[in-house]
């Protein structure tokens, strides 16, 4: 419903939302106090196929991982770090029961995928 994309809005010159409910898009939409800067996309995929490699600056996610399997988590993990920018950050919540089954089932958080270019000392 927007309750984190509209604070990061006024820090932020683009923000998108994304959630699993249509319904709950459409009420973050009706509630958006921002216009154009802040978009919201429902997406029931397992995956952030919309957004492009290296695309978004901060990726933020709180009280949602728990809600997933292990394995769909991971993914997820892969996928906040495929679309982090090189210096962006990404900041997820997990919970303690989730992170053993993430490390039982993978033996290690996902690594970060390789970057291109110089490296930063």
């Amino acid at each position: 419903m927007g309750r984190l994309t509209q604070p990061l809005a006024r820090q932020f010159r683009r923000v998108i939302g994304v959630d699993i409910s249509p319904t709950m898009v459409a009420v973050a939409d009706r509630l958006n106090q921002f216009g154009d800067r802040v978009e919201y996309r429902a997406n029931d995929r397992p995956d952030l196929s919309f957004l492009a490699d290296g695309s978004v600056s901060l990726v933020f996610t709180h009280i949602t991982l728990q809600h997933v399997p292990a394995g769909v988590a991971v993914d997820y993990l892969r996928e906040f770090l495929r679309v982090a920018k090189p210096g962006g950050a990404v900041i997820f919540q997990l919970p303690s029961h989730l992170a053993r089954a993430i490390s039982i089932r993978s033996g290690t958080m996902p690594p970060c995928p390789r970057r291109r270019g110089p490296r930063r000392s």
